[in-house]
C-alpha cells in the first residue's frame, strides 16, 4: 500500500492538522490577551460568535452567493484554462504568441481591474465572475502548458506510427499524462479564486461574504468581522480538500509509493 495514502498516513495528516489549528489558536489567545479587544479579540470570544451567526439565515445567504459565483467562475477557469494550456504547451507557435500577453496580466492584480470592468458590465454577477474566473484560469494555463509541453515524445510518435489522429493523441496520451499539473493548477487557481472572490464583493457591495464583511466593517462590530474572517478560512480548507480527493485520485499513477 503507497505510503502516502495508507491509513496510518491519513491519520498522521489528520493530526498535523488538528495540532497546527490548536498551535495557531494558542498563538491567537496569548496575543489577544496583550492587544484591546476591540483590536483583536481573542478566540473565546469570535468563536462562540462564529457559532450564533451560523444559526441565522443572513451568513447562509450570503455563503451561498459567493459559492455560486466561485463555482462559476472556478468552473469557466478550468475549461478555458485547460484548453488553452494544451495548445500552449502542444503548440511552440501559439507558445511564442500567447506568453507574452500572460507575463503581463500575471502580475496585474486582478481587483484593480475590477472598477473598469464595472464600467463595461455593471456592477453585478458579470463582472465578479469575469474577475474571479480571470484570476483562476493563470495558473490552470500556466501548470497545464507546463505539463503538455514535458510529455514524453516516444509515446505521441508510437502513438503517431499506429496511424492515431491529432485529437486522440490529445485525449489518450497528453491529457492524462498533464493531469497532475492540471491538478496543482486548479488547487493554486481555486484558492486565489477565493481571495479575489472576497476582494471583489467587498469593490462591487451587492451580496456575499466580502460584502457583509464590509457591512461589519462600516457597522464597528469587529467581532463579527473576525468571524467571518475564520469562516473563509474554514472555507478555503475545505475546498482544498474536497478538491484534492478527486483529483488524488485521477493522478493516483504519480503518487509515491
Amino acid at each position: 500500500m503507497s505510503e502516502t495514502t495508507g491509513p496510518h498516513s491519513k491519520v498522521r495528516l489528520a493530526l498535523y492538522y488538528v495540532c497546527t489549528v490548536a498551535i495557531l489558536l494558542v498563538i491567537w489567545h496569548g496575543t489577544a490577551s496583550f492587544v484591546h479587544a476591540g483590536y483583536l479579540p481573542g478566540p473565546t470570544q469570535v468563536l462562540p460568535r462564529l457559532a450564533t451567526m451560523m444559526a441565522h439565515q443572513e451568513l447562509w445567504l450570503a455563503l451561498g452567493a459567493s459559492l455560486q459565483r466561485l463555482a462559476i467562475s472556478f468552473g469557466l477557469a478550468l475549461v478555458g484554462g485547460v484548453a488553452l494550456g494544451l495548445i500552449i504547451g502542444r503548440m511552440p507557435v501559439m507558445r511564442t504568441l500567447i506568453d507574452p500577453i500572460l507575463a503581463l496580466s500575471y502580475p496585474i492584480p486582478k481587483a484593480a481591474v475590477l472598477p473598469l470592468v464595472m464600467l463595461w458590465f455593471g456592477a453585478g454577477d458579470i463582472s465578479q465572475v469575469f474577475v474571479i474566473a480571470t484570476t483562476a484560469t493563470l495558473p490552470v494555463i500556466y501548470h497545464t502548458a507546463d505539463g503538455a509541453s514535458r510529455v514524453n515524445e516516444r509515446l505521441i510518435w508510437a502513438a503517431m506510427s499506429m496511424g492515431s489522429k491529432p485529437m486522440t493523441r490529445l485525449w489518450r496520451i497528453v491529457l492524462p499524462a498533464t493531469l497532475p499539473d492540471i491538478a496543482a493548477g486548479s488547487r493554486t487557481g481555486i484558492i486565489m479564486g477565493l481571495i479575489v472572490m472576497v476582494t471583489a464583493e467587498m469593490i462591487s457591495r451587492n451580496d456575499g461574504i466580502g460584502s457583509l464583511l464590509f457591512v461589519y466593517f462600516d457597522m464597528g462590530q469587529n467581532i463579527d468581522m473576525y468571524a467571518l474572517v475564520v469562516l473563509l478560512g474554514m472555507v478555503g480548507l475545505a475546498l482544498d480538500v474536497l478538491l484534492d480527493l478527486p483529483l488524488r485520485r485521477l493522478t493516483h499513477w504519480t503518487i509515491q509509493r
